[in-house]
């Protein structure tokens, strides 16, 4: 996964924490994602900017950081040398630029050693974007690639539902299908059940070429999409929204 990638996960993670009481199962994703979240809103310009303590505050409270977890935030940003601590809670920021703050968010989510629960975490949000999948299928690919028990995998897909990490619909067998609902809509979750449950090895391979492809240039013209998948396998996969 890209480090930008990864760094809007930690943020949107973040953003779901913010509604959730307890939420120690998840420290080192909350706080990467608030340090990423005040240094957006610190970083106006890529030159550097000196704040003094009222407009800190005033941004920290922007940024849903409290009082209490302001001094650790600044901290982490000075230790990873992106801004500067000055006097009565003055800050300067070091010439970050918006476009750079979701890579070094994943730079302090990874300096804080997190665990591979909270790893896991962002990789399952990030792997139900590419395609909606079923639950055994999810479970199999984490906990296999994170070397979790099927105790913990367990609990980090209840986790992960409750807070709303991924969105997830049970279908009329009771199985559960995990997706992502800013890709996807729950009316069509049948329909996109049974065009992926009908793709054979060939074709997900075709997919993963094609999803490698959009990741790196950001889209491809048609010809190229039915140059790789033909015209059959395109037709299918838009007819459940998964290209525009």
């Amino acid at each position: 996964m890209e480090k930008r990638t990864e760094g809007a996960w930690l943020i949107n993670h973040t953003k779901k924490l913010l509604d959730v009481s307890e939420t120690n199962e998840f420290e080192d994703i909350e706080l990467a994602g608030k340090c990423g979240m005040f240094l957006s809103n610190l970083a106006a310009s890529d030159e550097q900017s000196d704040l003094n303590s009222e407009k800190v505050s005033a941004i920290a409270k922007v940024s849903n950081i409290k009082k209490t977890e302001l001094e650790t935030i600044k901290n982490v940003l000075n230790q990873a040398e992106l801004i500067d601590l000055g006097k009565n809670g003055s800050i300067s920021v070091l010439g970050i630029t918006t476009s750079a703050v979701l890579s070094h968010t994943t730079d302090i989510f990874n300096n804080t050693k997190p665990n591979n629960i909270q790893k896991a975490a962002i990789e399952l949000s990030e792997n139900i974007s590419d395609l909606p999948k079923d639950e055994k299928i999810v479970s199999e690919y984490i906990s296999d690639l994170y070397k979790l028990s099927s105790t913990e995998t367990s609990e980090l897909l209840i986790h992960s539902e409750d807070i709303g990490f991924v969105d997830y619909e049970k279908l009329d067998d009771n199985s559960k299908l995990y997706f992502n609902g800013n890709l996807f809509r729950r009316e069509v979750l049948k329909k996109v059940k049974a065009v992926l449950g009908s793709l054979i090895k060939e074709d997900q391979e075709k997919i993963l070429q094609i999803d490698e492809l959009l990741t790196k240039n950001g889209c491809i013209t048609i010809d190229k999409a039915k140059q790789i998948l033909g015209d059959v396998l395109l037709s299918k996969l838009q007819s459940i929204g998964m290209y525009d």
